[in-house]
């Protein structure tokens, strides 16, 4: 009989990112989320919510309500669990929080 719990070798990326165990599944429970994170972990530097939206959405007037769906919730609740970093001028940029838990969801469930 096989098992659905991660192998043993991949430990939930809690010391990383301060958070404990249930807070880091509430904040990935949202795929959004989750989505933000896989598309952040391929860059290198800041980029800006429109092109975030643009990343993980297909078609134009769904590109626009997620833009605004990343400003007002997404994008918050990441930087308020420090696994993304908002600047004043509007960049977002992973966190090596964000970027220890992006490596931990592709170890347990690659895309």
């Amino acid at each position: 009989m096989s098992s659905n719990a991660p192998p043993s070798h991949t430990p939930l990326p809690t010391a990383e990112t301060g958070l404990t165990p249930g807070e880091l599944f509430g904040v990935l429970t949202e795929r959004q989320r989750r989505r933000v994170l896989h598309a952040l972990h391929g860059r290198d530097g800041a980029t800006d919510c429109e092109s975030l939206a643009a990343t993980i959405t297909d078609d134009d007037e769904s590109e626009r309500r997620t833009a605004v769906e990343l400003h007002h919730l997404v994008l918050p609740r990441l930087d308020q669990a420090d696994l993304v970093r908002l600047s004043d001028g509007g960049g977002v940029t992973l966190t090596d929080g964000g970027r220890s838990v992006t490596e931990w969801l592709e170890s347990v469930a690659p895309r």
